[in-house]
């Protein structure tokens, strides 16, 4: 449980405040502040109740409320509710007479107000407040050219944002009746007396206490008593600035008493002293408050030495969480470096084993390629010696032919033909059992070939020329070389291409 809160519960029942909490809710009070909405809600109240002690005139209480708000917004960060504290604390502050505690926390105000502007989260507008509120501490510790320097800052501000300087003006009026400068002041209230005189906001009561303070000053005591009852009237109408009231009626007393008045004089005087003795004493509640400020930074201090105690917590969790994830990613590297290794070394052992099957293959292949080379070469000289053959024969016809008649010639030359025959069929036979492949490959790519064109091409193939293809053919040269022109035509080849190298490629 926090310390701060703890008190918190303790202080609240102890003032037996309702409205701020309800008695169930103390017991999870830790959790509820922890939601945005609850907290919230819960700081609004505290500050509504400082508000109306304030305004009551139990200023003890407005700064034990404010207080509680503070260290709240400050154990949760909460920006917004630090200016607002801090503020509502400079002011309280000034009405102890505590001029330099109230500037330390105006300007802590006006520093985190700067900030959420720089954040875009409040416009820039919002800052004449503070501005504001520092130049009213400052004019109470009677330090005019800070007053002026904060003053002008207000004004370039408004300027920029269009907004009407009724507030700065009057803060402006009230230094100028400080310094004596009346003629000035009653320029700036007369500017800004439309505004506030029966607005129906409690300012009023500001601005007719400057008022009063400026014909007191001038020395138009029955316009400076009508404006300073019309502030007691105004304090009592909206219960606001009471801090106010005892100083108006000391005023008062003192314009009765010059005025000869003494009986109303020694009653203003006699309610001013009640006022005075029922509401504080100014350097009384400045010495409690210097108590309770002791006490407070007390509970700050233990309170920081816990944050920074859970803060080490914090640090050494998430020092431990990195350490987690830091082993994780060095195991994780090395479990991705190990199956990387694997993959690579299956890989390689793959390529290494696809490499040798296809050098293997290519090896096969090259050794097939040579055995059908040797076997072609076989096939041509077999070939070739049946062909000498023939044309030997055909000489020994050519002879007999001018010794024998001519039937018996004719019987001789067709038993050649059949011989003749039984070679294109002997060779053909021989070279589609070398080259299996060469037949379908060449009909699968040029279908429109004939019979007699795959005869010549498998010639070609083995190198033969044109007589010994017509010898093979039983045809005429010339019929060889219009076959090849055909075959050419049907291969798409050009004049330049090669023939016979085509097709030894197929």
């Amino acid at each position: 449980m926090n310390f701060v809160l703890e008190l918190n519960k303790q202080h609240f029942r102890e003032m037996g405040n309702s409205q701020i909490i309800e008695d169930d809710s103390f017991q999870n009070l830790d959790e509820n502040l922890e939601d945005d909405k609850f907290r919230a809600k819960f700081i609004n109240k505290l500050m509504d109740n400082a508000d109306r002690e304030e305004n009551s005139g139990s200023y003890t209480k407005a700064y034990d409320y404010l207080w509680e708000a503070l260290l709240i917004a400050e154990k949760y960060n909460d920006t917004k509710f630090l200016v607002r504290c801090h503020y509502e604390l400079g002011l309280l502050y000034l009405v102890f007479n505590k001029e330099e505690d109230a500037v330390g926390h105006m300007q802590q105000a006006l520093n985190l107000k700067k900030e959420l502007h720089k954040l875009n989260i409040v416009p820039e507008r919002e800052l004449i407040r503070s501005y504001l509120g520092l130049a009213a501490s400052y004019t109470r510790s009677r330090k005019f050219e800070k007053t002026n320097k904060y003053l002008d800052s207000c004004l370039v501000i408004a300027k920029r944002n269009n907004v009407k300087p009724y507030y700065i003006l009057a803060e402006k009026a009230n230094i100028a009746i400080l310094q004596g400068k009346l003629e000035q002041a009653e320029g700036y209230l007369n500017q800004i007396n439309p505004h506030f005189i029966d607005s129906g906001h409690n300012f009023e009561v500001i601005v007719l206490w400057f008022n009063g303070n400026l014909r007191f000053k001038k020395g138009e005591l029955n316009e400076a008593v009508g404006y300073y009852t019309a502030c007691l009237d105004a304090i009592k109408k909206y219960n606001a600035h009471n801090d106010i009231k005892p100083e108006a009626l000391d005023k008062l007393a003192k314009i009765y008493s010059e005025k000869g008045m003494t009986k109303e004089a020694y009653s203003v005087l006699l309610e001013s002293k009640k006022l005075n003795d029922s509401l504080f004493s100014a350097k009384n509640n400045g010495n409690l408050l210097d108590v309770k400020n002791k006490y407070r930074e007390v509970v700050q201090q233990k309170n920081e030495a816990m944050a920074k105690q859970q803060k080490l917590l914090e640090q050494r969790k998430e020092q431990n969480f990195r350490l987690k994830i830091y082993l994780a990613c060095i195991v994780l590297v090395i479990i991705s470096g190990a199956l990387l290794i694997r993959s690579w070394y299956q890989r390689k052992k793959f390529i290494d084993h696809q490499q040798k099957a296809e050098m293997k293959s290519k090896l096969e292949k090259e050794k097939q390629a040579e055995v059908i080379v040797v076997q072609n070469k076989e096939i041509t000289s077999y070939t070739l010696q049946l062909i000498d053959k023939e044309r030997i024969i055909d000489e020994l016809l050519d002879e007999l032919k001018k010794y024998l008649d001519e039937n018996k010639f004719r019987r001789t030359l067709n038993a050649t033909k059949d011989i003749n025959k039984n070679l294109w069929n002997e060779f053909n036979e021989r070279f589609t059992k070398v080259n299996s492949e060469f037949y379908k490959k060449l009909q699968k790519s040029y279908p429109s070939l004939s019979t007699t064109e795959l005869k010549h091409c498998a010639l070609i193939k083995l190198s033969f020329n044109g007589s010994e293809m017509a010898q093979l053919l039983n045809i005429s040269v010339p019929s060889v070389h219009i076959a090849r022109h055909r075959l050419r035509k049907k291969f798409g080849l050009k004049r330049g291409d090669n023939l016979a190298k085509f097709i030894s490629e197929i």
